[in-house]
């Protein structure tokens, strides 16, 4: 995290792209990260989320022009996931919702719906 943090700054004067491979998907919250981009396929929709949820951080400033304790400036009022394969994402959203309902039946059954 230190040679990130160092070429972010304050995120004020600089524009940054992070690389990473594998590495600050987890535990990690820049502030100034507005975007993520999906390069690679993940096993687990836990990890696959928690990537993406690594640039909902919320960036604001409280106070912003030092005279009311109760302003708070939001810098970053969204933030974008970039999949590039839509079906991986798709099956991301599928595997975590069975996972959420463990025994009930796998798959859409087309007979009980009318």
């Amino acid at each position: 995290m230190p040679p990130v943090r160092k070429a972010i700054g304050s995120g004020f004067e600089t524009k940054t792209i992070t690389l990473s491979c594998g590495k600050l998907t987890t535990g990690v919250t820049v502030p100034q990260w507005s975007s993520i981009q999906m390069l690679r396929n993940l096993k687990s929709p836990e990890t696959y989320f928690q990537a993406a949820f690594r640039v909902q951080s919320p960036w604001s400033i409280k106070n912003p022009n030092g005279d009311n304790p109760n302003e708070e400036e939001i810098l970053k009022p969204v933030c974008f996931v970039f999949d590039f394969a839509p079906t991986r994402a798709l099956r991301q959203l599928s595997e975590y919702g069975i996972g959420l309902s463990p025994n009930e039946p796998k798959g859409w059954d087309q007979s009980t719906t009318r």
